[in-house]
This record gives structure tokens, C-alpha cells and sequence, in this order.
């Protein structure tokens, strides 16, 4: 399972960097509104005219201060964006962390990224995509909306809109076999299927 054979079919369901990073703020947007309406119209918007009043409101000091810690959060969400996809990979794999997948950066753009070395069933390889968007997107907002807490719903709508690539990964899977093999593309957004093999 962990090698194609010679005679095997590989059908890509990939794209590049530069097309996931215009087209999936697009996709992205649909539920962001949702969210976003959904606390709307449990709260209100006092609690999101207060929020902001409290940081643009303050001072420069209290200003920059929320800045650096925003972009301190991103910075590690991102890095838990990426650990959960390893983390559901390693886990459909049975193997080590450290064989399993591979954590990098992609310098061009700025941005860390899981690369899975084994091959997975279509159906792991979409739970793993999914899931840091459900966890870190889908799930804080959700909390918000229940709590009425803006900035958690702030955090909750960025990490849907950081699951855009991986949402047009689903899109690009749908329909396809959940049995059959996948293999997570080494450069481009994406992976390839396995048209002739299923796991044994």
C-alpha cells in the first residue's frame, strides 16, 4: 500500500498554488456569510460595534498590542491547520508521525504545509482535509454564535476562510470512490487517484 505498481492508473485531481490561492476565498465566502448571519441575527450587532470599539477605540499602545498577538494566533492556527491534517493522515496509516507525513514551508508563499507520503483511502484523504476546518473554523464559530463572543467568531471566520484550498479539494474529489487510493500531489494543491487499485 505504500507504492503504486508499475502498470497503475494515477488520475490528478490537483491544481496550483496561485489557483487555490484566487479561487478559494470565493468558495470560502459562502460559509463565512452564513456564520456571520447566523450570529447576526441570534446577538445582534451591538456585541460586534462593542468589540471593536474596545481595540480601535483604546489606545496606539493597546492598538499594536492587539496586532502582534492577532498575528501571533494566525501564525500558530496556521501550524495547528496544518498539524490536524498530519494527524488524521498518521492516524489512517497506523504508521509513525515522522514516515507518515511531512511538515515543511513553502517559502514562495509564506505558508507551512502537510504533505502526506503514504497512500491513504479517498476517504481518509478527505476526512483529513476537512478537518481543520471543521475544528478550527466550523466549530469556534459555531461556539461564538452560541456564547455571543465576536472575537472567537472573528478567529472562527478566518479559519474558514484559511480552509478555502481545502474546500476546492473536496469539490475536486466529489463523486470520486472512496475506496480507491489516494496520493497527496508533492507540489501542487491537491492529489492523485488511483483508478486501478483498492486497498486489500
Amino acid at each position: 500500500m505504500d507504492e503504486t505498481t508499475p502498470t497503475s492508473i494515477r488520475v490528478d485531481y490537483s491544481f496550483s498554488t496561485t489557483r487555490a490561492n484566487l479561487l478559494s476565498p470565493f468558495l470560502a465566502i459562502i460559509p463565512m456569510v452564513l456564520l456571520s448571519g447566523l450570529y447576526v441575527a441570534v446577538w445582534g450587532v451591538d456585541p460586534v460595534q462593542v468589540a471593536l470599539f474596545q481595540v480601535y477605540g483604546g489606545s496606539i499602545e493597546a492598538q499594536i498590542g492587539f496586532l502582534v498577538a492577532t498575528v501571533l494566533a494566525l501564525i500558530l492556527a496556521s501550524g495547528a491547520h496544518e498539524l490536524i491534517h498530519g494527524a488524521v493522515w498518521v492516524l489512517s496509516t497506523g504508521k509513525p508521525f515522522a514516515s507518515a507525513v511531512e511538515l515543511s514551508i513553502d517559502w514562495k508563499a509564506l505558508m507551512p504545509y502537510t504533505f502526506c507520503k503514504e497512500l491513504v483511502t479517498v476517504s481518509a484523504y478527505r476526512v483529513g482535509i476537512a478537518m481543520p476546518g471543521i475544528i478550527l473554523g466550523i466549530l469556534p464559530s459555531l461556539a461564538a454564535v452560541v456564547i455571543g463572543n465576536f472575537w472567537i467568531l472573528t478567529f472562527g471566520l478566518i479559519m474558514v476562510l484559511g480552509a478555502g484550498g481545502d474546500m476546492m479539494i473536496l469539490c475536486k474529489l466529489y463523486g470520486v470512490d472512496a475506496a480507491k487510493l489516494a496520493q497527496d500531489h508533492p507540489s501542487r494543491v491537491g492529489c492523485f487517484v488511483i483508478e486501478n487499485e483498492t486497498p486489500p
